[in-house]
């Protein structure tokens, strides 16, 4: 007697039909590059960020405290990884360049220098509500500076 044994193969590729932008298809789910989050990868995470805003806040500490109102803040796109914005306040007297989470509202102040003073922080984008906390160090003074601004 003979015995025949018949195979079949059921090699479908589960990334055929997938868009995954500036990502890349794995079993048919987008693994997306920083900067980018969604099901598709078609969301950049900083474009939320980028805008001119109006705001508001207080100076704890430092050779200035005190509150201010009504200052512009701007922010653009600062180089061409796709997370990254810069923000320019106080009619540019502090530049400091930011990272945007990934798939989150948040971001982060890189380490910043900018006039002889280092700057680190943090905030969040609800909308168009950006609040923020900004380090500031200036040789012996320290500084924290409390922002709320809305975008225009």
């Amino acid at each position: 007697a003979i015995a025949t044994i018949g195979m079949v193969s059921c090699d479908t590729d589960a990334c055929k039909d997938v868009d995954c932008g500036p990502g890349t298809c794995l079993e048919g789910t987008c693994t997306c590059p920083d900067g980018f989050s969604g099901t598709n990868c078609g969301t950049e995470d900083r474009a939320q960020f980028i805008g001119s805003f109006v705001m508001a806040g207080t100076v704890t500490g430092g050779a200035n405290p005190g509150t201010f109102t009504d200052e512009s803040m701007v922010n653009t796109v600062s180089s061409t990884a796709s997370n990254k914005f810069s923000m320019n306040f106080f009619a540019g007297g502090v530049i400091v360049t930011c990272t945007a989470g990934s798939g989150t509202n948040g971001f982060a102040v890189d380490a910043t220098t900018f006039d002889g003073c280092d700057y680190t922080g943090s905030g969040t984008i609800t909308g168009t509500n950006l609040s923020m906390t900004l380090n500031e160090t200036c040789g012996t003074d320290n500084a924290v500076i409390t922002i709320t601004a809305v975008k225009q």
